[in-house]
């Protein structure tokens, strides 16, 4: 069989991200970290974001010479300022947004907490705002292309028990992805959510390794959690040239999860 020369780019040389900034949130650990290593692996410079300096460090520690480290609260204001402005300072303009930073709580909608219910939302959702409005600004004063992955969550796509406020926030972060897409992209910048299954990470490792849990996830479609791998290309697709088409997709990866039969 023989290949013919389109004189189209290759698959390839599309996810390559070589020459571009990029900043990832809440990367202390879990896929943060993991998309951090998966950014870096395809040629970008990637500044880590967290509030855990320490856990940046062994994040950091896996990543090429190009990484910066960038203590980062998305629930501050001032955080945020000082962040974008170090990494911009230290790195040239960001092109590449990965916003992941996020928590969780589980409880029954009767017995949330005021006080959780708030630093939820403020994490996962307001946060997101925040940090995403100022880094779209700063792409579009360089009058430069950009890309902006939100990290959602198939719980923002269908609500789980005892997940309520997690599951607010998601769908929070799903319907502002698809309004910051219809704003920035006439603008040449793209806003696409990423929205993990169940993966196990320091999360919720201890309920997927419970009873409940596994039994839970054998009954799923794939009958088992994600590997973290299983992420890597669409991200990579998000944020690269191969997903130049792609403006305000929600993106579930959970092995069939949110396609079972009732």
């Amino acid at each position: 069989m023989f290949l013919v020369n389109t004189g189209l780019p290759s698959s390839i040389h599309l996810l390559d991200l070589s020459g571009r900034v990029a900043l990832v949130t809440g990367a202390s650990g879990g896929l943060g970290a993991h998309f951090a290593h998966v950014l870096d692996q395809a040629g970008a410079t990637v500044a880590i974001a967290g509030r855990n300096r320490t856990k940046l460090g062994h994040t950091a520690s896996g990543l090429s010479n190009r990484t910066l480290s960038v203590e980062l609260d998305v629930q501050s204001d001032p955080s945020i300022t000082v962040a974008v402005g170090s990494v911009v300072n230290a790195l040239g303009p960001i092109n590449i947004l990965v916003n992941n930073a996020g928590i969780t709580h589980s409880a029954r909608f009767t017995g949330i907490e005021k006080e959780i219910w708030s630093e939820i939302m403020e994490t996962n959702l307001h946060g997101m705002y925040r940090l995403s409005q100022l880094v779209s600004r700063h792409m579009l004063e360089n009058q430069k292309p950009g890309c902006i992955v939100n990290i959602a969550s198939i719980l923002g796509m269908q609500p789980g028990f005892g997940q309520a406020a997690y599951s607010v926030s998601k769908a929070g972060v799903i319907q502002l992805t698809k309004s910051m897409a219809m704003e920035l992209g006439t603008k040449g910048i793209r806003v696409n959510a990423l929205c993990p299954g169940y993966f196990k990470t320091d999360m919720n490792r201890e309920y997927l390794d419970s009873d409940a849990g596994v039994e839970y996830i054998e009954k799923t479609p794939a009958g088992r959690t994600g590997l973290l791998h299983e992420l890597n290309i669409p991200l990579l697709m998000l944020v690269s040239d191969a997903g130049s088409f792609l403006n305000g997709a929600v993106i579930p990866v959970d092995g069939g999860h949110l396609v079972q039969s009732l």
